[in-house]
């Protein structure tokens, strides 16, 4: 029997997997319209300025694809395409490098939804996790280290440590946008000062996910100080009231 943990870790290679296979398609076709969109006349030609500004955040998403682990790491820098004198490009030039920084834009847009999930869901795991990180392997899955460097299997982290990594896969690739999503009593696998960090963990996770939530539970550590989102439900009944 393969583990859960297991498995979402073939499931989120196979994730990545279609990812960049939709990236490769989106940037086949991109490639094979440069020169007609170049010979058309580009309509959005960008200034040194915007030039500089586009190029950078390019570079910063697929840097952050890289630590990720989306990305091979050994995939070319856009930094090393920069012109070291964008102020000095023509109008032709700028018409060129506007085409190309608009679909290297196009491009990056096929993975952000998928890496700002791994972010959030990496963040949330790697605060928890104790002298243990948690990355992705693109070729591999989930991939866990110890101090040291030291590889560990997925499957052998402790039970409330595979139940965090499950609940927290799930809310963030499993779920449904719109979905409600019950969860019942979720400090009886999480520690105290997980279940104090539980409500920030599920807001993260839902502004990214897009779901809503009704959850049941006795801790008031769960709760915290947002007592603006309880309900208290109690068996004593008023007998004022009818």
């Amino acid at each position: 029997m393969t583990s859960t943990v297991l498995e979402y870790s073939n499931d989120l290679k196979s994730r990545i997997e279609a990812s960049l296979v939709e990236y490769a398609k989106q940037s086949q076709k991109l490639d094979q319209s440069f020169p007609q969109r170049l010979l058309n006349g580009f309509p959005n030609v960008l200034d040194a300025e915007e030039l500089f500004e586009k190029m950078r955040s390019v570079e910063l998403k697929r840097e952050n694809f890289k630590t990720l682990g989306i990305l091979d790491k050994n995939d070319t820098d856009v930094s090393a395409l920069w012109s070291p004198n964008l102020d000095n490009l023509d109008r032709s030039q700028l018409s060129v490098m506007s085409v190309y920084v608009h679909d290297m834009t196009e491009k990056m847009a096929i993975l952000e939804s998928l890496s700002n999930r791994i972010e959030i869901f990496l963040d949330v795991l790697n605060r928890k996790f104790t002298n243990k990180t948690l990355s992705i392997n693109r070729e591999r899955g989930l991939i866990v280290t110890s101090v040291g460097d030291q590889s560990i299997n997925v499957s052998a982290l402790s039970s409330g440590e595979q139940h965090e990594l499950v609940l927290v896969y799930d809310l963030l690739f499993k779920v449904s946008p719109n979905a409600l999503v019950m969860i019942d009593e979720p400090e009886l696998s999480l520690h105290i000062s997980w279940q104090k960090e539980f409500i920030n963990d599920i807001a993260e996770i839902i502004s990214i996910a897009q779901f809503d939530v009704l959850m049941a539970t006795h801790s008031p550590y769960i709760v915290g100080d947002r007592s603006d989102l309880l309900v208290e439900l109690s068996s004593t009944i008023d007998s004022n009231k009818k």
